[in-house]
């Protein structure tokens, strides 16, 4: 490891020194030596602060020390150069969830969701996390707004009635209005006349 450091330190090649520095910061890795490892990984990017390999590894030792803030500013570096749309909306998924979750960030989680709404409209997970997080912060227009989305984008008769129940229940506990409840829960009988959740709501 000592000799790749060395190497790479008097190396004029950029990518060559790059590619000793992801070695030796592997070998750290394997030896348990996340603190040498770590450098390692931070002087590829000092270099070159986009390089994704360096990046991703950053990431997953620091996920591995439970160091919560610079993950997520990682994650946040990750989204920026990651190309590919799938992996890109991974990343904002698992950013969301760490800053709702470990970092207690709800207004920096909502960002993070609406981002993956931004590339994709119809991914109905991000919705059901938004919807989590607009009721903590009663945010209740919001989370009208969230849900007539989610209606517009709903596929079946099933996911058709789990918004405008949720609606329903939106309008009358959070709006008092019960004329707009009771319109959302008649829409669900049009659908579905035996449907015993609307029944048991009016």
């Amino acid at each position: 490891v000592a000799d790749l450091v060395a190497w790479a330190s008097h190396e004029p090649d950029e990518s060559v020194a790059r590619e000793l520095r992801l070695e030796a910061a592997g070998l750290h890795r394997e030896i348990g030596n996340l603190d040498a490892a770590i450098e390692q990984l931070e002087a590829i990017l000092a270099q070159d602060p986009s390089e994704p390999v360096a990046l991703a590894e950053l990431t997953t030792l620091r996920e591995a020390r439970g160091e919560w803030p610079e993950v997520a500013g990682l994650l946040e570096r990750r989204i920026d150069v990651e190309m590919d749309g799938d992996a890109r909306l991974a990343l904002r998924r698992k950013l969301g969830d760490l800053l709702a979750g470990p970092l207690a960030e709800p207004a920096r989680a909502i960002d993070a969701f609406m981002g993956i709404l931004d590339e994709d409209p119809t991914d109905l997970a991000a919705m059901s996390s938004l919807e989590k997080l607009y009721e903590q912060a009663e945010r209740w227009e919001d989370l009208r707004d969230l849900l007539e989305r989610r209606l517009d984008v709903a596929e079946t008769d099933a996911d058709r009635v789990v918004a405008r129940v949720r609606m329903a229940r939106l309008e009358e506990q959070a709006f008092g209005r019960r004329d707009e409840a009771m319109a959302q829960l008649r829409e669900i009988l049009e659908m579905d006349p035996e449907n015993g959740e609307a029944l048991d709501e009016l």
